[in-house]
């Protein structure tokens, strides 16, 4: 596919580059190009291939994780519940959602806003207006202290989540041989407006070029100009980037965890290790505890029985007295 970077829509101080950033994710999980995306420019071809890949962890005690159930119970605890019953974020929970989550609600609580597009809330503003105040620096303040302190702790991450893993390659585009090509076929594709992405049109290009004259308006005049092509090849590598995204392969890669350690392995161990040192085994410990609980019967008859003979002897002295 091609895109369009539009660099004439960027703001100047906010905007350092041009290009686009791409990221591949799960259609249920919310996309987070920043951390998770490639950037790719204009006048190349991109190549992306994917590989994807399954994460099962096992849950507590095991791991700080969080089941399906307990994300679902998580998300009735923490976040809004709309009528339908589903979470205002509009997407399935995952660590960082609920990290901007939680971020974003502090920040509304104290600057009044967000810088994030989370919550349906007022987006802090940059600049000082009539209707409303500069209120970066708390947003900036009440992030930072955040992570400084390492709060949200609340959040975890799903036991089981799925995760795309890119590689890039890139080589420049379109050649100038391709390019008369390319030019065809926007003529034939767009052909209300194939020219609507070049600014100012193809006579902002001439013009640009210092190549107009009283043939500008023919379009078979301007494309037999080298000099015009070459301006046009230069605008449409400033502007326009190609990318295709494929599969690296269809095999999907499942990481698993599991605990090493079962109660099991330590009842064996500990009756393997009982057998070998002391010559125990299950039957034995069952025949020593009956032993000793023998032991202690009869001493307690034995006991009952003297104290018995003890009385009966007392009593038949008094009794003589």
């Amino acid at each position: 596919m091609m895109l369009n970077v539009e660099p004439h829509e960027y703001f100047g101080v906010l905007s350092r580059a041009n290009g686009i950033r791409i990221a591949i994710h799960p259609p249920e999980v919310a996309p987070n190009p920043h951390r998770y995306g490639v950037t790719i420019i204009p006048g190349q071809h991109n190549q992306i291939k994917i590989t994807k890949t399954s994460i099962e962890q096992t849950p507590r005690p095991y791991t700080q994780c969080l089941n399906d159930d307990q994300t679902l119970h998580f998300i009735h605890e923490h976040f809004y519940i709309d009528t339908d019953n589903k979470p205002v974020i509009g997407y399935s929970y995952t660590y960082l959602l609920c990290r901007k989550h939680c971020i974003q609600s502090m920040m509304l609580k104290e600057c009044q806003c967000v810088d994030d597009y989370v919550l349906d809330a007022p987006v802090c503003s940059f600049v000082d207006t009539k209707h409303s105040k500069n209120n970066t620096a708390c947003a900036k303040n009440i992030r930072q202290m955040l992570i400084a302190n390492e709060s949200c702790r609340v959040c975890l991450p799903r036991c089981k989540r799925v995760k795309y893993h890119m590689s890039t390659s890139q080589s420049i585009w379109p050649s100038l041989t391709f390019f008369g090509h390319l030019l065809m076929y926007f003529i034939k594709t767009f052909s209300s407006s194939p020219w609507s992405w070049l600014e100012g049109g193809l006579i902002g290009v001439c013009q640009r070029a210092n190549v107009c004259n009283e043939n500008a308006f023919f379009m078979g005049t301007l494309l037999q100009d080298d000099r015009f092509k070459m301006a046009l090849l230069e605008e449409f590598k400033a502007k326009i980037t190609s990318v295709t995204i494929s599969f690296d392969s269809m095999e999907v890669t499942k990481a698993e965890e599991s605990p090493k350690y079962h109660w099991q392995n330590l009842l064996s161990n500990i009756g393997g290790t009982s057998g070998l040192w002391l010559g125990m085994s299950l039957l034995t410990i069952f025949e020593l505890i009956e032993f000793i609980w023998y032991l202690i019967h009869r001493e307690h008859l034995v006991c009952k029985l003297v104290y018995k003979v003890y009385n009966s002897l007392r009593n038949k002295r008094k009794g003589e007295t």
